[in-house]
């Protein structure tokens, strides 16, 4: 279904793009991986290049472009957007092109540094950037410091656990030395994996050996608890945990503070933690 609302381009100044996502984004999309047609690569949620924090999780949900239905996929209007497509930008074949205008380029990359400015994806988003809040660091306003980063940086219809597992691997493979330059040449210094089945992925995709460390974390009169793993990707520290903080199901506030004290003292010997920020949702 054709993009809902006019086409309006946003005035951006374009970044200095570093070589490696020059090169990344020189590539049309993974064949044979069900890429969202008209879609755009979100190399990043927020500013990899100067974030100290980034949370990593499998690729982009179909919900940061629109919502699919029994019409087909309905893309968010233009006051919505919330990040580049093919068709805001002028190109015209429907589909990420190999080559494309470095205009274009920049415009995607731009788009993925202003993602928290703009019209994020709240539900998602918010209840990790409580857990980086605990740690002195967040997503969103002034004092952002922190980025997510998937596997993949392609949003895929049917979503990630519906693929093949070919399909998976090849979206894996396309991403992987995206991810791996985004931590080799940035700044970095320490990377958050929420839920079990993230981290499995994660660990599978990327050959991470992860070490189980301390007890599980629990609060008393309730079932919910969660472990605490750690492993090294391209140098720096992961830190992943086993209970899904965007759930509402046994997650409590006391759950998650445990959790961010425990990961806050993982995280001494790499000195990136600080004072506390104000545990807020996103700016309104």
């Amino acid at each position: 279904m054709a993009e809902s609302g006019r086409v309006r381009l946003r005035v951006v100044t374009p970044p200095a793009l570093p070589t490696y996502l020059v090169d990344y984004l020189a590539e049309p999309a993974p064949t044979r991986s069900r890429v969202l047609d008209g879609s755009t690569p979100v190399v990043a949620f927020g500013n990899a290049r100067t974030a100290k924090v980034a949370t990593l999780g499998l690729n982009p949900s179909l919900r940061e472009f629109g919502l699919g239905s029994e019409r087909g996929f309905i893309w968010l209007p233009e006051s919505e957007r919330r990040l580049a497509t093919v068709r805001a930008l002028g190109i015209k074949n429907g589909s990420w092109p190999r080559n494309p205008p470095f205009d274009a380029m920049a415009t995607v990359v731009a788009d993925c540094d202003a993602y928290f400015e703009r019209n994020p994806y709240g539900q998602w988003f918010d209840p990790l950037d409580e857990i980086l809040r605990r740690l002195g660091h967040t997503y969103y306003g002034q004092s952002s410091s922190a980025c997510h980063l998937d596997l993949s940086p392609w949003a895929t219809d049917p979503v990630w656990r519906r693929l093949h597992k070919v399909e998976r691997q090849s979206l894996v493979d396309n991403g992987r030395r995206l991810l791996e330059a985004q931590l080799s040449e940035g700044s970095i210094a320490l990377l958050l994996i929420n839920g079990a089945a993230v981290a499995e992925e994660v660990g599978r995709a990327m050959g991470l050996s992860f070490e189980e460390v301390g007890s599980r974390i629990t609060v008393p009169g309730k079932k919910t608890s969660s472990a605490i793993r750690r492993a090294s990707l391209c140098g720096v520290p992961v830190i992943a945990w086993s209970v899904n903080v965007q759930s509402s199901f046994g997650v409590t506030n006391e759950l998650k503070l445990k959790l961010a004290e425990r990961i806050r003292n993982l995280c001494n010997f790499v000195a990136v933690t600080r004072e506390p920020l104000t545990v807020r949702s996103r700016p309104r």
